[in-house]
């Protein structure tokens, strides 16, 4: 597979350039929370609404248009924040490219965190764009990405492992408190992104390995085990960052199957998901079975739950926003049918915490009573989890 970027020919200083210019012109996290603009989760309509909320004309404007609404500029606008050999070295990284019209738009989404720039692809499809594989779109960081690293111990620890990495985004955080850090990813285009945001965070203690799950690791454990799987219901693989099969939880049981060989005696294992809860069958059951009975501490910390219809229709909306095909009706008739075939009464989404234990236990833990809200801080994880010290 031909590299997404022309890594021999960029320069370190042409990482640097990207990022200083970004943090110039306070392209940061709370800039968007000021314009209150979450970054981890919008629509297509918001992006058309966001030129009216924002300052008109500032370089940090033009900076969001860009690299985050996708927006082609005007040469004229792009010279106010690059000069003309900066605007050469982005268009020879890859970063930015000339379309139609001689505009200037960005070639990746890239999206503020803590001190880190996280670039992807766009979650929406935009003119010009080269047609990707759904099967190797490179989904941006998302509330999943943050709601792991809010819930997760970020305790000091040897060696960590990020399964299913997408573009780096746990990995890279998880380097702030691991010695070395272990990020694997069965998609190869996910793992030159994510080397790009290695390189563009500066972070050297990353190993990026092209790996089903467990599968080129050998023998190898871990202190710490993070992972953000796909974990939607799918008929059919069609996008690999997003379709966890007919119950949303391949991925998930994969995972978790082959932990008594990864974890360490005292390491511990987080995974932010979505579970389905069934009428006959407790989660707990479900948990056991895949350890194999072992002895295991499981702490489920569920943010909230949604009916199937209202899955079904979050679901939609995804697959049109990122491919633009409108369902139908029979797609429907199909997962309502599985739905009741399979006794799902509902499906919930959170975070799961797995350690090594003298006997297994199981408790679910509800965080939130809303639906959402956009961050879950430290201080409202380390009140809910009191208890378990």
């Amino acid at each position: 597979m031909r590299d997404i970027f022309p890594f021999s020919q960029i320069k370190s200083s042409d990482y640097l350039l990207l990022k200083k210019k970004l943090k110039d012109h306070d392209y940061s996290f709370q800039t968007f929370m000021k314009y209150n603009i979450n970054p981890f989760k919008f629509y297509p309509l918001e992006l058309e609404i966001l030129p009216f909320r924002l300052q008109k004309g500032t370089k940090m404007t033009l900076l969001i248009l860009l690299f985050f609404a996708g927006q082609p500029l005007e040469k004229k606008q792009i010279y106010t924040i690059f000069t003309d050999s900066e605007l050469r070295r982005l268009l020879v990284m890859m970063v930015l490219r000339v379309i139609p019209s001689n505009k200037i738009q960005s070639n990746v989404l890239i999206i503020p965190y803590l001190k880190y720039y996280f670039i992807s692809d766009f979650k929406h499809i935009r003119p010009f764009d080269v047609k990707i594989k759904r099967f190797q779109k490179i989904y941006p960081v998302s509330q999943d990405s943050i709601d792991l690293y809010e819930a997760s111990s970020k305790q000091k620890v040897d060696k960590t492992l990020d399964l299913c990495t997408g573009s780096g985004v746990q990995a890279i955080l998880a380097s702030i408190y691991s010695s070395s850090v272990v990020a694997v990813d069965i998609n190869m285009r996910a793992l030159q992104f994510a080397l790009f945001n290695t390189r563009l965070n500066k972070v050297t203690n990353v190993q990026y390995v092209k790996s089903d799950i467990y599968s080129e690791l050998s023998d190898r454990s871990f202190d710490l085990i993070l992972a953000n799987p796909p974990y939607e219901i799918s008929f059919k693989d069609s996008a690999i960052f997003r379709d966890g099969g007919h119950q949303g939880t391949n991925i998930l049981e994969k995972i978790i199957l082959d932990l008594s060989h990864r974890l360490k005696p005292s390491g511990s294992c987080e995974i932010v998901t979505r579970l389905p809860e069934f009428i006959h069958r407790s989660r707990s059951e479900l948990f056991s079975q895949w350890l194999n009975h072992d002895a295991y501490k499981i702490r489920y910390l569920e943010y909230y739950r949604i009916d199937i219809f209202q899955n079904i229709v979050n679901g939609f909306l995804l697959k049109e926003q990122m491919s633009k095909r409108t369902h139908k009706i029979s797609d429907v008739e199909k997962l309502v049918d599985f739905y009741k075939m399979n006794k799902i009464t509902c499906i919930s989404y959170g975070v799961l915490k797995i350690k090594k234990a003298d006997v297994f236990s199981y408790k679910e833990q509800r965080l939130l009573n809303t639906m959402h809200i956009p961050i879950t801080t430290n201080s409202q994880i380390d009140e809910m989890m009191k208890e378990e010290n």
